[in-house]
């Protein structure tokens, strides 16, 4: 087991229900219902609605709570992820120098997580890299916060492309990870397909292996054809979470009106 299931707090449950939700908005009641999945109770969901309120991750609105700020960049990471927009690949890289400074350590290290969340892997201090198969112009939002603090460049490497892809990213554990939860998602979408799927005690227990597998989408590097190992697992992945999404959802909204 490699996969890492985090604990769920009350934000985290928050965040992770917000970043699954289109529009991401939602109302403080529903917030509140899905919080009971985890034996969070009404006034914990409530006080963490207003602290992220304060630190600028959602904003209040007529309908309840949508999301804002650094979880919205990351929702658009991990939407990215899913879809899997590659294009093709001439050979050359993207190439980015960290040029301005980052002052603060949590400074340096939300710059270094936003240049992760652009999917390029780290060549040397200060140096990163990434196949030039995705849309320069993607993830706008994110762009403009990278802007201000590094200079972007093309180039072809003289390193073997797939040793170098090997270099900057740990594709193994990637592989491993998918792997695992391609068969816990498809042990689940085969619950809910049969006589159990009106169960609401398997909420829980989805909506954790959801976000597990929208974090795996967000590191995806998304290579080009040509430098995925062999029998890489993303489109696996992507088709098994499409079934499953589709019977949790119908779920979670029947379980939600219910109520």
């Amino acid at each position: 087991m490699t996969v890492v299931r985090r604990p769920l707090t009350a934000r985290g449950v928050i965040a992770s229900t917000l970043i699954g939700t289109n529009p991401p908005l939602l109302s403080a009641r529903r917030l509140v219902r899905i919080g009971e999945l985890f034996g969070i109770n009404a006034g914990t969901i409530r006080v963490a609605l207003s602290r992220m309120v304060v630190a600028g991750e959602v904003e209040k609105r007529e309908r309840g709570y949508e999301l804002v700020g650094n979880l919205l960049t990351r929702r658009d990471a991990q939407s990215e992820g899913r879809a899997a927009p590659v294009g093709r690949w001439n050979r050359s890289w993207e190439m980015v120098a960290v040029t301005g400074t980052a002052g603060s350590s949590s400074a340096r290290s939300n710059l270094r997580s936003s240049l992760t969340r652009f999917r390029l892997g780290e060549l040397r201090e200060g140096l990163w890299v990434r196949p030039a198969n995705l849309d320069p112009d993607r993830n706008p939002t994110l762009r403009s916060q990278l802007t201000p603090m590094t200079t972007s460049f093309s180039g072809h490497p003289d390193d073997d492309p797939r040793a170098l892809a090997a270099r900057l990213w740990d594709l193994d554990e990637w592989s491993r990870d998918a792997r695992e939860l391609i068969a816990s998602i498809e042990a689940l979408t085969q619950t809910l397909g049969s006589g159990a799927g009106n169960d609401p005690h398997l909420l829980g227990p989805g909506f954790v292996e959801s976000a597990a597998v929208l974090r795996l989408f967000s590191a995806d590097p998304l290579l080009p054809g040509e430098l995925e190992p062999t029998c890489w697992p993303a489109a696996a992945l992507r088709s098994v979470y499409d079934d499953f999404d589709v019977a949790y959802r119908g779920l979670l909204l029947r379980w939600l009106d219910a109520a």
